[in-house]
Order: C-alpha cells, then sequence, then structure tokens
C-alpha cells in the first residue's frame, strides 16, 4: 500500500463511519508540558462532561501531559482529518469510527495499538471475536472498542404473547411471526429503513447473507454477491418486505426507526439496545412492552457491529506515547465502565472487565437487563459491515454506494426477478471495488 493517499480517497475509505511502532506507556517521563491534541465525535453532553472529568483525573496523576480536547459532529471528523494531514495539524488521539483508522494507517498517521492491547491483557481481555472483526489490518491492531453496539431484535412482548407464538429464531419462523404481527394499517409486523439515500437495506441484509454462510466481498475487494446465499436471503428480506413491511419501507431512514418504534407502528425491528431506552423515557407505554433476542439466522447467528474505537496518532504534536498511555488510562474498567452509564443502554462494553456486576448495576440497564444481556450475547457473532476477516478498505465505499438500496427496490417496485436483481447489484459491486483499487493502489 502507498504510503500516501489522497484526500479523495480518504474520504471514500474512511466514508464508513468508516507502520508498527513500539509505544512505551510510562507515565513518568521528562520534565515540561508534554502536549496532545484529541478529537472525538461525543456531542452529548453526558459524554463531554465525562471525558473533560477523566481529563482532569489524568493530568493531575501526570502534571507534564496538558490535553486540549475538540468534539465535533460524527461526519464532520472525515473532513475534518483530510484538511489537517497537509497541515501537519492532526490530533494525536482520535475516536471515530473503526474503518477511519484504514486511511490514516495508510497515510503514515496512526500508530497501532498492539502494545496496549497487550497491556490490558491480550485478546482475550476483550469481547470474543471484537478486535478481529474491528481493528485487526495486516496483522496489527489499529484501535481499542471503546464502546460498542449490536443491532439485534428488538419486539412487542404483547403482541407477541397475543399471537400465541414464540420469539422467531430462523428466518421460517420469522415469516411466520411477522406476518402473525402484523395488522394494517394500524402497524406491521416488520419495517426495514430501505431509502435509497440511506445504508439501512446494507445493515439487514449484510448480516443475514453471514448467517446463511455468504459474504459480499473479502479483503482484497473480490466480490462474492452474486452466490446462493446472497441470494436467498435476498429472497427472505424481499417476503418481509412484501407481507409485513406495509407501504413505506422505501421512504424510511434508518433515523427513523425511533418514531416506527415508538409509535407502535412495527412489531418487531432491528436496532440496538438504545432503541429501548429512548421508548422507555419517550413512550413509556411502548417501552414497557419491548425486550430483545438474537436476530433471526439460517446456519448460525450473525449480527451487525457499530462503536468508537480510540486511535493513537503520531499528530501535530509528535507524542504517541502519551497518547497511547491516556488511551489505556480510558480503557480501565472503572473509567470505562462509568463511560458507558452516561447514556445508559447505549453503549456496551468492549472489554470482558467492563462487562461485569458494575456494569448491570446501573438502574436502567438492570431494568431492561435482558435487552442488555442479549446485546452483549450478540458481540460473539458480531462483524462490523464488510469486516468478517478483519477491517475492510472497501466496506465504507461499497456500504455508502446504495447498491443494495436501490437493488431492493428494483424487485419489490420494478418487480425485477431476485437472481436477475443479484446479479446487477454483483457487477456494480464489482466496478466499484475495481475503481477503489486503482484510486488506493490495494
Amino acid at each position: 500500500m502507498e504510503n500516501n493517499i489522497s484526500r479523495r480517497a480518504f474520504l471514500s475509505v474512511a466514508a464508513a463511519g468508516g507502520a508498527s511502532a513500539s509505544l512505551g506507556l510510562s507515565s513518568a517521563r521528562a520534565q515540561g508540558k508534554r502536549n496532545l491534541l484529541f478529537w472525538h465525535y461525543y456531542t452529548q453532553p453526558e459524554r463531554i462532561n465525562y471525558l473533560k472529568k477523566m481529563i482532569g483525573i489524568y493530568q493531575s496523576k501526570n502534571p507534564g501531559v496538558n490535553i486540549s480536547v475538540e468534539s465535533m459532529p460524527y461526519p464532520t471528523v472525515v473532513d475534518r482529518l483530510a484538511a489537517a494531514r497537509p497541515a501537519d495539524a492532526l490530533p494525536d488521539l482520535l475516536i471515530h469510527g473503526a474503518g477511519t483508522a484504514i486511511p490514516l494507517i495508510a497515510s503514515g498517521d496512526l500508530v497501532p495499538v498492539d502494545d496496549i492491547v497487550k497491556q490490558l491483557g491480550g485478546e482475550d481481555a476483550f469481547q470474543p471475536g471484537v478486535l478481529k472483526h474491528m481493528s485487526l489490518y495486516q496483522g496489527h491492531y489499529l484501535s481499542l472498542p471503546h464502546y460498542l453496539g449490536t443491532r439485534i431484535l428488538i419486539y412487542r412482548k404483547d403482541r407477541l404473547s397475543k399471537s400465541g407464538l414464540k420469539v422467531p429464531t430462523s428466518w421460517d419462523d420469522f415469516q411466520k411471526v411477522a406476518v402473525a404481527l402484523t395488522s394494517s394499517p394500524k402497524y406491521y409486523g416488520y419495517i426495514p429503513q430501505l431509502s435509497k439515500s440511506d445504508i439501512g437495506g446494507s445493515v439487514v441484509l449484510y448480516p443475514m447473507a453471514l448467517s446463511a454462510g455468504g459474504t459480499f466481498f473479502n479483503a482484497k475487494g473480490d466480490v462474492s454477491f452474486n452466490s446462493a446465499p446472497v441470494t436467498e436471503a435476498t429472497e427472505v428480506l424481499v417476503e418481509l418486505i412484501r407481507k409485513a413491511g406495509g407501504p413505506g419501507v422505501f421512504t424510511y431512514n434508518i433515523n427513523d426507526n425511533f418514531n416506527l418504534v415508538n409509535s407502535g407502528k412495527t412489531s418487531m425491528t432491528q436496532d440496538a439496545s438504545a432503541i429501548v431506552a429512548v421508548a422507555a423515557a419517550k413512550a413509556p407505554e411502548v417501552g414497557e412492552q419491548l425486550d430483545a433476542a438474537l436476530f433471526p439466522h439460517k446456519n448460525k447467528p450473525a449480527h451487525l457491529l457499530q462503536g468508537g474505537s480510540l486511535m493513537v496518532l503520531n499528530g501535530q504534536n509528535k507524542n504517541p506515547k502519551d497518547a497511547a498511555d491516556f488511551a489505556t488510562f480510558l480503557m480501565q474498567p472503572d473509567n470505562l465502565v462509568e463511560f458507558l452509564h452516561t447514556i445508559p443502554l447505549f453503549m456496551l462494553p468492549g472489554t470482558k472487565a467492563a462487562a461485569g456486576k458494575a456494569f448491570y448495576d446501573n438502574p436502567v440497564i438492570a431494568k431492561h437487563r435482558s435487552v442488555a444481556e442479549v446485546s452483549v450475547q450478540a458481540l460473539q457473532t458480531a462483524y462490523l459491515y464488510g469486516c468478517d476477516d478483519g477491517i475492510n478498505a472497501f466496506a465504507g465505499p461499497v456500504e455508502n454506494s446504495h447498491i443494495v438500496e436501490e437493488m431492493l427496490a428494483r424487485i419489490v417496485l420494478n418487480k425485477v426477478k431476485v437472481a436477475d436483481a443479484v446479479a446487477i447489484a454483483h457487477d456494480q459491486m464489482a466496478d466499484l471495488t475495481k475503481t477503489l483499487k486503482r484510486r488506493l493502489r490495494l
């Protein structure tokens, strides 16, 4: 891979959203102030105030370090990074989507966190598979999971009980329950959000394809979309849309799911545990009826992984050692649990040590413990989009191409046969990855 990457390439790779170095992690170093610039995308007051507190504690224990911090919306980070690099103004520590690490390692600005992982207890100290699926790249760990989320099955207990059916675990059961939990036009069994301006189709179809033994593409950009597992997953999803999705599936964006759940419009959905916390706060009568389960699967469970990742950079202060030390401080179990509790049920622990009694004792989490437990369980079978074999440079651009969403609309709205539509999408995906290979010299 080339050591330089253009702004255009940086944006196309890091839209996912999304060299080895040895780090000494001792906090006792040379006298005098050593500066750190820390960027993150946490804009909620609770999370901002937590980080201010942690910075204060860390600086009091390390008087030689001065940390300045900037918060910005998630989409803004990519543009800021692209502009900062030529000006030698990159941060020393960054929290963003795991895929952002790929252009940073390609440009030579990111420092792998292998030594931090070792200090924290190695791969076994983290939730099973998490480091591989959102950090491992060309033999190195590029980031640390500051928090995680998994998209699981959220369902209405009252409607399920009334139907006399059990929580669906297989695709066949999912179809039956979705139809039974539909009472058109009042509410529908399962409403995916498939607007062609969003990525809702990809976040549903990708884990379904994994559960059937397929995938979309590999780390080399070789596309395997036109396969039996992906075709079968598409057929199942299309039947769910037709029989239990209702008339608005192709107008909804992912963010509309909060209203769909809170209004009772959908009886089941694929979302993270956060949606239960929102319903409990904004629509208590609905929130009381929500519970969670692993998402229905074909051959094996599979879930979509999401979250925020800590990255150490050789930034403007050329101080990756202190940046690594502060990152290690943030990942300590007590500090991590306190962070996860700033917005309870929104964030899951990336380490086993943070997933203990203290995490579940939070009142909001304790009230919805089954949702939290299912979410943590799903981490064992969760994959960052397109990253079932380590983080993938092609994942972000493919996900944001809307090829999957256009394919589903082509099938449902334009009556194109599933096999033909899958073949078209395969060719579009292959053309895109071929272009990316040339642009990024991968």
